[in-house]
């Protein structure tokens, strides 16, 4: 499963919050076989300003699963560079 948290940090001390972190956890484990090697795959499309995000296994050279235990929208989301604090240069 993955899960998105974002948490929010006052650098400075003066009751504003100058940034904002996301942390993103991605636990394969409860699938059959110890998570069949999935992994997550992170795209930084600088043209449109967004990260895709995908799950993938090598073992079983396939981006998707039909398991339970890890529901379809966690698999593939899209975060966008301004949601992350993120700015071209």
């Amino acid at each position: 499963m993955t899960e998105k948290y974002q948490h929010f940090f006052d650098d400075n001390g003066d009751g504003v919050a100058e940034r904002t972190v996301t942390n993103i956890l991605f636990d394969a484990q409860g699938l059959p076989e110890g998570g069949q090697a999935f992994t997550r795959l992170m795209h930084f499309d600088n043209q449109s300003q967004r990260v895709l995000s995908r799950s993938y296994s090598p073992y079983l050279k396939k981006h998707t699963t039909n398991h339970s235990a890890f529901p379809k929208p966690y698999q593939e989301f899209v975060l966008s560079y301004a949601e992350l604090g993120l700015k071209m240069k």
